[in-house]
């Protein structure tokens, strides 16, 4: 099956290749997104389709890539065979020349270039392993292959069934191919490749020299929960590479009067907004942000703005609204129920201004974050930042230290930092508070003055905050949604670079920051560690899979052991436990979850429901009964019990 999949990416890659040659964009950033945002469309139109006719195998995929791959060629031909732009290298003199010119942006680059290189080599080393995947990313993945159709199932984890699912598509398609997941974790590791270049491309859409920003770009990557997210089977890196690709093509595609990237940024939208709810909450403020610049200026595209908007409409009908369309259906919600956003807030209700207010003067004090920052210094500056969080807190008349305006059980605390790096409780590192907000605030002030197009990130990531903090109640694991936006105010970072000794202090400075963050980020991921007693070295897969999950570890290795690679596994567990696993290294088990869940397993249960094995989770949860020996082995290690039918 590898070569098969060797033979589709191929011809996904022909599809995206004859379009964007066919559309001409007009810069090579351009291009590139172009290439980034087609496979998108591919890979997500030809599942949905493939889905209604319950076809999502791998031969069914291959067949409709092939007929769109040969679709695209002869428009490529009908369109005389343009050649996509080319991407030589410049002469020796010209690289010599930059090098000497800004050395210190060739140590930056050299180096996000070998981290990133480091980051892939660990995809394919350690197999998924993070709470959310195990629960429901991965785990919807392998019942859509079971099931060959992304309709929902009755399950007690509803977040597989009613969630935005574009991004887990990517995670189908090589999982389809090679029943493995081995590939899975590359599809937010592109998505990272995807936002250097929309940032770079943004950067030079602003005006900035191409120095510059290369040097915004580099540093966007060098960020903790960037580089974390490039790591995992989550949705949020590419969520922000989606909106960052949208705005590029947007404002290139104005600026130029291309409608095809205006096209392919109605694609774009369409596309993030079907792979998580938090593209939804970038749209205000970038709305207001947009509206405020164009409406400013004279002359007004109003023609190439409405033709834009049709393109994201019909981008979203096409690309983004299968799974809600599929939410009325199934459960008479677009969301599939109507408080998903909603979490239990104690004393308040989502969308008061006392919820705002808290959340975004929480969400600005966790962005001075202490992750990847050496331990010596962590503890000089976390107690100072506690004090200072307190003082601000009680000034401003919000309270701290406590469960109000929090989700349950994930209450706000001023603690110190840790410096372990956790793609789960994570933000941006220092530079997420030093350099991302004070441009952010500055760029507020001054687009609205200058009526400058760097008012649009600005704007946007403002919104995001107000929106994310009416919308939900604070919790500690926010900090990944805000890879939404933070892509998008990379660009502004390009300011900061420049010629002259203080620009040039500022930017060593920078430098060192940034890869010392993003090194120790890299080496002290709490899922993949490099260092430390948990390390990966030594491993085996198992246990790579389960570092962060003692209690899961011998559960699931013993799986493997007391149960056949092809066999019925009935699963009766938590919302919160790790399902995924249960279908076995290379997806051969078929795994029924047991729903409604029964308060007992006992002998008539099993009587009446002929499962050849059964995984429990016991501990208040359900209770498994005495069983005769001579019918069943039960295999117990809490909190779970592995129930075998001998006959």
């Amino acid at each position: 099956m590898t070569a098969l999949f060797i033979l589709d990416a191929a011809l996904v890659l022909v599809f995206a290749l004859a379009w964007a040659a066919v559309l001409k964009p007009p810069t090579r950033p351009a291009f590139l997104i172009a290439l980034f945002v087609l496979v998108w469309v591919d890979l997500v139109l030809v599942t949905e389709v493939l889905s209604l006719l319950v076809l999502v195998t791998a031969w069914a995929m291959l067949a409709a890539h092939a007929l769109l791959a040969l679709v695209a060629f002869l428009a490529w031909r009908a369109a005389g065979r343009p050649r996509p732009p080319r991407f030589l290298p410049p002469p020796f003199s010209v690289w010599t020349k930059s090098l000497k010119s800004w050395p210190d942006l060739w140590a930056l680059g050299l180096i996000v270039v070998a981290a990133y290189g480091l980051l892939a080599v660990i995809n394919g080393l350690v197999p998924p392993n993070n709470q959310d995947s195990m629960v429901y990313h991965l785990a919807r993945v392998a019942f859509w292959i079971q099931h060959q159709t992304l309709a929902p199932w009755p399950t007690p984890r509803i977040h597989q069934v009613i969630f935005p699912l574009n991004v887990e598509i990517g995670s189908l398609w090589s999982m389809l191919f090679l029943r493995r997941d081995a590939l899975a974790g590359f599809v937010q590791w592109f998505s990272a490749l995807a936002v250097l270049v929309s940032v770079f491309g943004l950067a030079r859409a602003f005006g900035y020299a191409r120095a510059r920003a290369a040097f915004a770009s580099f540093i966007c990557l060098t960020l903790p929960m960037i580089v974390l997210q490039s790591t995992t089977t989550q949705n949020d890196l590419t969520v922000g590479a989606m909106a960052a690709a949208m705005v590029f093509l947007l404002l290139v595609g104005l600026k130029t009067q291309h409608q095809g990237l205006l096209v392919l940024s109605g694609l774009a939208m369409g596309l993030a907004l079907g792979m998580k709810y938090t593209a939804f909450m970038v749209l205000p403020g970038l709305g207001v942000g947009l509206g405020y610049v164009i409406l400013t200026r004279r002359p007004r595209p109003w023609r190439r703005l409405c033709f834009w908007a049709a393109a994201c409409l019909a981008g979203f009908m096409a690309l983004g609204a299968f799974n809600f369309v599929q939410n009325w259906v199934r459960f008479g919600h677009p969301l599939g129920r109507a408080s998903i956003l909603k979490y239990n807030v104690n004393e308040s209700n989502p969308g008061s201004w006392d919820l705002i207010r808290s959340n975004m003067a929480r969400d600005v004090y966790s962005l001075m974050d202490f992750t990847g920052v050496p331990p010596p210094i962590v503890e000089a500056a976390a107690p100072a930042w506690q004090r200072a969080g307190r003082a601000v807190f009680s000034a401003l008349g919000l309270p701290p230290d406590s469960q109000r305006l929090s989700a349950r059980q994930n209450f706000f605390y001023f603690q110190t930092n840790t410096t372990m790096a956790s793609d789960a409780g994570g933000f941006f590192g220092p530079l997420g508070f030093l350099l991302w907000l004070p441009l952010v605030a500055y760029w507020l002030v001054a687009g609205l003055i200058k009526r400058d197009a760097r008012f649009i990130p600005a704007m946007a990531f403002a919104g995001f905050m107000a929106v994310i903090g009416a919308a939900q109640a604070w919790g500690p694991y926010r900090g990944r949604y805000y890879c939404a936006v933070i892509p998008l105010c990379a660009p502004l970072v390009a300011g900061v670079f420049g010629r002259g000794l203080g620009r040039a202090a500022l930017r060593c400075l920078m430098l060192v920051v940034a890869c010392t963050v993003m090194t120790l980020t890299i080496l002290t991921n709490v899922s993949k560690p490099l260092a430390g007693p948990n390390a990966i070295w030594g491993k085996t897969r198992f246990e790579r899979r389960a570092v962060l999950w003692d209690r899961d570890r011998i559960p699931y290795r013993i799986l493997e052991g007391s149960i056949p690679p092809r066999a019925t596994v009935a699963s009766i567990l938590t919302p919160a436990d790790h399902e995924y696993p249960l279908f076995g290294e290379k997806l051969g088990r078929t795994v029924i979850p047991v729903y409604p869940t029964p308060d007992t397993v006992d002998l008539d249960w099993l009587q009446k429901n002929r499962y050849p094995y059964v995984v429990v989770h016991t501990t208040g949860y359900c209770r498994v009964e005495d069983l005769p020996p001579a019918r069943f082995r039960v295999q117990t290690y809490p909190p779970f019990k592995i129930i075998i039918r001998l006959n």
